[in-house]
């Protein structure tokens, strides 16, 4: 069984990450796009004004990082 760890990351890094190719989206365990627009401006807006927003789950793979 995996260790669950709980480490901060800024937005600059994971984007860096999945830029690099370092970080792998896995669609399989996402969700369909259900936010609005309205709802995707004021998440933004909370990370530009570095409001605390929800843990992504991001695993650690042989090949990468996975999301």
């Amino acid at each position: 069984m995996s260790e669950l760890v709980s480490q901060p990351t800024s937005i600059q890094s994971v984007y860096s990450q999945y830029a690099e190719g370092k970080l792998f989206v896995n669609r399989r365990y996402q969700r369909k796009l259900v936010w609005t627009l309205e709802e995707k401006q004021k998440l933004i807006e909370s990370i530009l004004k570095k409001y605390p927003i929800p843990a992504i789950l991001v695993a650690e793979r042989e090949c990468g990082w996975h999301i």
